[in-house]
């Protein structure tokens, strides 16, 4: 639903924020931008959970 959170990150922040207007373009009103992103993430060894 279009009010639900959503939590967009990439792993540099670039594509998240294009996919951040997007979606707000497309009526999604609860959007959060991950601070730092996939890489910031990582190299505070903050838990990752790989798929197989």
């Amino acid at each position: 639903a279009k009010n639900t959170q959503v939590v967009i990150y990439c792993r540099s922040g670039r594509r998240a924020e294009v996919a951040r207007q997007v979606l707000e373009k497309s009526g999604f009103n609860q959007l959060d931008h991950l601070s730092g992103d996939f890489n910031e993430w990582s190299s505070n060894d903050l838990p990752i959970i790989k798929v197989k």
